[in-house]
């Protein structure tokens, strides 16, 4: 069974909105909990084909041909979780498409990237593993593309502006939205989809970061890059999250929800190379990074979120991973911004 993230789905709430429905009357019949997908965990899954059926369903209500395109504008660089704050991380742009292109298949496995350079121009293309016959699939490809359109956007800079965007699908009756919203030349019935863009953004610098918050990274990515087919690692990822949201999370905890006692538990992690407190504190280290970037948030707030008695163990632990405290941390982040 193929499937998508959840997540990848909760702009089209919005767009029914903006078109005078109600997403409850659109949504509910397909068996998709509206709840969930206006706030869905990183990584909640749903059917691709309950999927296409949902983008299928929604263009006809709303006759908006080009709703992919609108779904995939309204996304941001976190729909990529630690990917993205890995690429955030980079030190220049070719080096954050490299961690997207390197880790494309943790985030889904629907298609392939390749990123190429021809003269003046570097060409991102892709691969879709999926048959693409139905209108839901057109409308999927679409939101896929000028997804990643936003990526690059967050990644490069605001005045990242593509060259051309390449579609294999014949043209809708009217492309104009599509040049619109892209603010680039769009073609259909090309040999390849993709996406065309000056090379010399390849070059452009990024904010230089922590070297061990980004070696930190690295090494949590090529875990799951080399056991991405293994659902055990994803299963405890999602209960830690789960836990953390009502109070501390312990491997008992854990193991009572797998229906396995903890000693295997930490039998079968150690298989793949890690342990469970590992596993929580690279998820501890993806959270509050996030959580930092939030200037609402007290550092005290930000520890009880991640399961920490007092600011003080989280400030200790956070700059075990980083080399730097959190408060110096989110200093870093201001001057940034």
């Amino acid at each position: 069974m193929s499937v998508i993230r959840l997540r990848s789905l909760t702009p089209i709430i919005k767009i029914i909105r903006q078109f005078e429905l109600e997403p409850e009357d659109i949504i509910a019949p397909l068996g998709i909990d509206i709840v969930k997908l206006a706030d869905p965990n990183y990584d909640d899954i749903i059917d691709l084909h309950k999927a296409y059926s949902l983008f299928e369903i929604v263009a006809e209500k709303t006759n908006c041909l080009y709703l992919g395109a609108l779904i995939g504008c309204e996304e941001k660089l976190s729909i990529l979780g630690p990917i993205g704050l890995l690429m955030e991380h980079s030190p220049d742009v070719k080096t954050a498409l490299k961690v997207l292109l390197n880790n494309m298949r943790i985030q889904q496995k629907l298609a392939d990237c390749q990123l190429e350079t021809f003269g003046h121009s570097a060409w991102l293309t892709f691969t879709f593993f999926e048959g693409t016959d139905r209108e839901g699939a057109r409308h999927f490809i679409e939101a896929f593309i000028y997804t990643l359109i936003q990526i690059l956007q967050a990644i490069i800079g605001p005045d990242f502006r593509p060259e051309k965007i390449c579609f294999s699908h014949a043209a809708p009756e009217d492309v104009f939205p599509y040049r619109r919203l892209a603010m680039s030349k769009v073609s259909f019935s090309e040999e390849e989809y993709a996406i065309v863009f000056s090379k010399s953004y390849l070059e452009r610098k990024k904010y230089q970061d922590n070297e061990d918050l980004s070696q930190a990274l690295s090494n949590y990515l090529k875990l799951l890059r080399e056991k991405s087919s293994n659902d055990l690692l994803t299963n405890v990822d999602y209960i830690i999250q789960r836990q953390l949201r009502s109070g501390p999370c312990t491997l008992q905890l854990v193991a009572s929800e797998l229906h396995v006692h903890p000693r295997n538990l930490q039998r079968q992690l150690k298989q793949l190379g890690t342990s469970f407190s590992e596993t929580l504190a690279a998820y501890r280290l993806r959270r509050s990074i996030e959580l930092l970037k939030d200037p609402c948030l007290q550092i005290t707030q930000i520890a009880h979120r991640l399961g920490y008695s007092d600011a003080t163990s989280f400030g200790q632990a956070f700059k075990k991973w980083s080399n730097t405290m959190p408060r110096d941390y989110r200093k870093q982040l201001n001057h940034w911004q």
